[in-house]
């Protein structure tokens, strides 16, 4: 039995700081850089995102797009036909209904077999193909056209598990919010008029909140709504606007949510040009930081004895251009049992990929997280730089263990030297179930649009995080 959170079920015309459940749901998506395209409504699709999610009228869904974006980058298509298969086990939910007082009118019992199980979506990076989809009537039209135009070649199929809601069903809407609360953190990218009141408390400016009253997210407070004195509100749990005429919000900003431009900036014509241009660059970036660095080694060296003896270094065989490995050397910042500690740390891995991160990682020394904050921890590497088994700016080396998780990926990324600093290292969110998929996203992209220009920019803001 799944318990559902204690409120008056909610109905289609309920809004959230002025958006309805649909609404609510393609702001999701756009939050994660994704556009969500409906058919038959006149859809205008935008040039901001790269991802185009093309889904029926009143269609709500939630899956990993890892398979999916791994199909379309490395197989090179244009689109692929998503079939998702809901892989919740509950036999049947409850729900609650009350009136506006509280009392209870009715309790009832949705069973499985009633709910939708599978739904049919696809995915694409073309806008065209999104265009064409806003523009058919209903999804089986719009699922005939793309078989249309799309060559056999062009166009793919996978089935994936996931979450499939009917916005019919109350209960589904209260079921998705309880689902998308706990992993939803960039809320205010999609939405104006709205602050974080406390971790996992989203609250809209007209809000009032009594300061003696106690919130526990995931929860979402809407316009007019008043936590009375005394009050405990307990996630997951959406209070719907309280006004007749609810807040309007204006279309999603893309550039918000997604990189700035650069993508469109020219590149050199001559590859060999550049690749020279940025070798002899890359030296004499590492030959300046040196002689900056090289008097803070002592420093470094003795914090890291004090706290928990020697090495001072950390080397790890990783992969450079082509394959080739070479030991990636770092300033240790972990204690000397890491590895044995990680095992036990598993449960606490937010990371959706072959990588291990864990808020507050107990592994690491207090000077280790003084030289990662800092990144004095990987200025070592400029010694790898010297050596030609680095660059300045690239994708994060990785270890062959990382790299064999899929091999279309590892050859785009190990087409170029690893680097110091990268595009996903400036721009990943640390989103739980998202850096995996960031860091393919990222590492393609700077692969794929390489050019003085971004690599500038990349060096650019990785001191502005610095600093």
């Amino acid at each position: 039995m799944n318990h559902q959170p204690r409120q008056a079920t909610p109905t289609p015309s309920w809004t959230l700081w002025g958006v309805n459940c649909l609404d609510l749901h393609d702001r999701y998506w756009a939050s994660r850089g994704i556009q969500v395209v409906r058919p038959g409504r006149g859809d205008t699709v935008q040039k901001g995102p790269k991802v185009f999610l093309l889904i029926g009228r009143t269609a709500v869904v939630d899956f990993k797009l890892q398979s999916v974006l791994s199909a379309l980058h490395w197989q090179h298509l244009s689109a692929v036909r998503v079939r998702i298969v809901d892989d919740s086990t509950d036999l049947y939910h409850e729900s609650v209904h009350t009136d506006d007082e509280g009392r209870v009118l009715k309790i009832a019992r949705s069973y499985a077999g009633q709910l939708a199980t599978t739904a049919q979506v696809w995915v694409t990076t073309h806008q065209p193909l999104a265009e064409l989809w806003a523009q058919s009537e209903h999804r089986p039209h719009g699922t005939q056209v793309l078989g249309t135009v799309l060559k056999p070649n062009a166009r793919g199929a996978i089935r994936v598990h996931g979450r499939v809601f009917d916005f019919h069903e109350n209960i589904h809407v209260l079921e998705w919010l309880s689902t998308t609360g706990s992993k939803w953190h960039r809320v205010s990218s999609v939405f104006e008029g709205i602050y974080e009141y406390q971790p996992g408390v989203w609250v809209h400016e007209s809000a009032t909140i009594a300061s003696d009253a106690r919130l526990a997210g995931p929860l979402w407070i809407g316009a007019n709504t008043e936590i009375k004195p005394v009050a405990r509100v307990i996630g997951p749990l959406l209070l719907a606007d309280e006004t007749r005429e609810p807040p309007t919000q204006p279309p999603v900003q893309w550039d918000l949510v997604f990189t700035p431009h650069w993508n469109k900036l020219p590149t050199l014509r001559g590859r060999s040009a550049y690749r020279v241009s940025k070798r002899l660059f890359d030296i004499a970036f590492a030959l300046i930081m040196l002689l900056f660095t090289i008097p803070i080694y002592p420093l470094i060296m003795l914090a890291i004895y004090i706290e928990d003896g020697r090495p001072f270094f950390f080397t790890h065989i990783r992969q450079s251009r082509q394959g080739k490995p070479f030991p990636c050397l770092k300033f240790r910042t972990m204690y000397n049992n890491a590895e044995e500690m990680k095992a036990q740390l598993q449960a606490q891995n937010i990371c959706d990929g072959p990588q291990f991160y864990a808020e507050n990682d107990p592994r690491i020394l207090k000077t280790g997280r003084f030289l990662r904050k800092t990144q004095l921890d990987e200025v070592p590497q400029l010694f790898n730089i010297l050596l030609g088994q680095m660059s300045v700016v690239g994708p994060r080396p990785s270890p062959d263990k990382e790299n064999q998780f899929c091999p279309a990926w590892r050859d785009a990324r190990l087409s170029v030297r690893p680097g110091l600093t990268g595009l996903w290292q400036v721009r990943r969110t640390r989103e739980p179930e998202t850096d995996f998929q960031e860091w393919i996203r990222y590492d393609l992209e700077y692969v794929q649009q390489q050019s003085w220009r971004l690599d500038i920019w990349i060096i650019v803001q990785t001191f502005k995080t610095i600093f």
